[in-house]
């Protein structure tokens, strides 16, 4: 009898396994797992779980390949929760979350990782990224000291990339002297990284020629060095020492023949010297060059819309037209060009012929409601910019970074209002905007603004290294007699009076 109800007992098990192993295999179409994995799933349960979390993330990474990310998330969650380790499945999903404008569930989903994967030095710098972009940076400090703390047996390079975002996000704070201490823990020489943070400390303590002293030095030491380049020569730049730019920039053309930069940096100092012979000769030059390639004729285009160089945009068209290639964002740049030297009337037609063929991609469309606006400021046309102004504001691909250069364009043209509405708006697509937020500040400081100034301010002090300038300014005003009976006064003065130690002191 007992061996009878045993054998009923196993055929039963038999039966029902095999009936879930059939309905999961082809209801679900999960056929990883084999029958052998479902007759001893009590003693196979984590590899089953295995491979059944591999299945998910599989199907998800494929399904996030093909653009269907609302599809691919449920996979990719399941996945993770049964396979934690996995760090393509665990930064996709992220990715995915951000998209869909989650933000705090893919900070979530990266944090949590950590516990699993925190020894991976690419899973750190996605970690550390994502956190510096939301301007996390007390959150990307205690992560480093966290991770540091609790896995003292780190990788060498996993240690030195959590030691510098540690330094990284006290500089991001303007705590000099605790990113210096981070970046000297290790007690090695440091990585050109970690020089180039320390030359940029050096920077924002006041220190122009150290900082310029060390980044040549790093040039020196490690060529080609794309990222310590383009920072001294913003620096040169920003000391006016063109001479300098047009030295170094010779140097970077020989170390770096293929790079348009360089070689926009040469035509600048060039121009800012005054040296016209060789400005023309550089053009044609640069433009032979790399008219034809795109991100040589992206750094062209810049250069010639900052500086309004009509003729280089011009020419730039011609060649991009002439050669069959996109001219788009050359004949923006030559619009921009036009506006930049108040030809609003010939940047009026131009950028009429931009919106005519209809072809544009949605940031281009919404970039040329933007520069209508400007255009229709410049002319005197309120109506215009009115109408232009709110279609830019209302489009779907507007970026915040877009609305604060169309906003500043705005003010240029003594639209004080309109301005102050685009910029609002950038806030409120980008709360920690900076450049956002200190351009309302100088509007409200200006116009002595008494409900918004208090406001603004408060956002403003929550963001990286505050403008000491526009502090000063800040804080002048709200103690003048203006702001006597605002509610806010005494509280936003002691904010500020709080923020004088840690905002970066004025460079002469």
């Amino acid at each position: 009898m007992a061996f009878a109800v045993a054998l009923a007992g196993i055929a039963g098990y038999l039966i029902l396994t095999v009936s879930v192993w059939l309905f999961v295999r082809f209801h679900s179409g999960f056929s990883d797992a084999t029958l052998t994995d479902y007759l001893t799933l009590p003693l196979r349960w984590d590899a089953y779980r295995e491979k059944r979390g591999r299945w998910e993330i599989r199907h998800g990474l494929r399904l996030f390949a093909e653009g269907k990310v609302r599809d691919a998330l449920p996979r990719l969650r399941a996945g993770v929760a049964r396979v934690p380790r996995d760090v393509e499945a665990r930064l996709t999903l992220a990715r995915g979350y951000a998209i869909g404008r989650r933000l705090d569930l893919s900070e979530a989903i990266l944090l949590d990782g950590a516990s699993y994967v925190g020894d991976d030095p690419r899973y750190v710098g996605e970690v550390l990224e994502f956190l510096f972009f939301r301007q996390e940076d007390d959150k990307a400090l205690a992560f480093c000291a966290r991770e540091l703390a609790n896995y003292p047996h780190l990788n060498e390079e996993t240690r030195t990339l959590l030691q510098r975002g540690a330094a990284t996000a006290c500089f991001f704070r303007g705590h000099f002297d605790a990113a210096e201490d981070w970046l000297q823990r290790g007690g090695h020489p440091l990585d050109p990284v970690s020089r180039l943070l320390t030359a940029q400390i050096e920077w924002e303590r006041g220190y122009p020629a150290l900082a310029i002293t060390q980044l040549e030095s790093l040039l020196a030491d490690a060529p080609p060095a794309a990222d310590a380049y383009d920072l001294l020569v913003n620096y040169l730049v920003e000391q006016r020492r063109f001479g300098d730019v047009q030295r170094i920039s010779i140097q970077q053309q020989v170390a770096q023949p293929h790079r348009a930069r360089p070689r926009v940096d040469y035509l600048l100092a060039c121009e800012r010297l005054g040296e016209r012979r060789r400005v023309d000769t550089e053009t044609a030059s640069i433009l032979a060059e790399f008219a034809a390639d795109n991100d040589g004729a992206a750094s062209l285009a810049s250069f010639a819309a900052q500086n309004g160089n009509v003729p280089l945009a011009a020419a730039l068209v011609q060649r991009r037209t002439a050669l069959g290639l996109d001219a788009v964002p050359a004949r923006f740049a030559l619009a921009e060009a036009l506006t930049k030297i108040h030809d609003f009337k010939a940047a009026q037609v131009e950028l009429q012929q931009l919106a005519a063929p209809a072809t544009l991609l949605p940031s281009q469309d919404a970039l040329l409601l933007g520069l209508e606006a400007v255009v229709a400021a410049g002319l005197g046309d309120s109506g215009g910019v009115q109408l232009h102004l709110t279609a830019f504001l209302s489009h779907p691909a507007v970026r915040a970074d877009n609305v604060v250069a169309v906003a500043v364009r705005l003010q240029e043209q003594g639209a004080s209002n309109y301005a102050r509405s685009a910029l609002e708006t950038a806030v409120h697509l980008d709360p920690q905007n900076q450049f956002a937020l200190m351009h309302l500040i100088d509007l409200d400081v200006q116009n002595t603004n008494l409900a918004a100034l208090p406001s603004n301010l408060r956002s403003y002090l929550q963001t990286r290294k505050p403008s000491p300038t526009v502090l000063a300014a800040a804080r002048t005003k709200l103690s003048s007699d203006a702001f006597l009976f605002s509610a806010d006064r005494t509280a936003t003065l002691e904010l500020l009076r709080d923020a004088a130690p840690r905002s970066s002191a004025p460079r002469g």
